[in-house]
């Protein structure tokens, strides 16, 4: 066996883009990345060019979770609110709630998942209200209700 041809790559400087074991990755790409893109492989033999044209293409964000959706969470427990996007590019969701405006996200309680999901841990009754999931830069949104019930709440006959 011989060693695999040296290999030259010239990316222009771009973190989207990497080069990994003579494949090129494109991340998190745009519109805008459309275009042929060329490989050249080089050897003691002589050199070769495959171009390969890349075509983005582009599709209005989208959210597939329902909208108005009520979450019943018990005291202390664990809400998931689900907000499930879909585009291309993907789409960035944002959560914002009416009570809790600025402080959401920065609450050590609360996370949001690469899916979208908002998970509000050790719930209380105070965290009860109306939650929006937004598209950024987009008029795309769905509301979800949580109602907090209380540790002790038994269900009506």
């Amino acid at each position: 066996l011989s060693p695999p041809p040296p290999l030259c790559i010239e990316v222009d400087i771009d973190p989207r883009r990497k080069v990994s074991g003579g494949v090129l990755v494109l991340k998190d790409v745009v519109f805008g990345d459309t275009a042929v893109y060329q490989c050249e492989a080089t050897n003691k033999h002589g050199n070769i060019l495959n171009n390969t044209y890349i075509y983005v293409i582009e599709l209005p964000a989208q959210i597939l979770s329902s909208d108005g959706v009520v979450y019943q969470v018990t005291e202390g427990g664990v809400a998931r609110l689900h907000c499930e996007a879909f585009g291309s590019p993907r789409p960035q969701v944002t959560w914002e709630s009416e009570d809790l405006q600025d402080v959401l996200l920065s609450d050590s309680r609360v996370s949001q998942l690469t899916n979208g999901t908002l998970e509000l841990f050790n719930i209380s009754r105070e965290d009860s209200g109306v939650y929006t999931c937004s598209i950024t830069h987009s008029n795309t949104s769905i509301t979800a209700h949580l109602e907090v019930l209380s540790e002790y709440h038994t269900a009506p006959d």
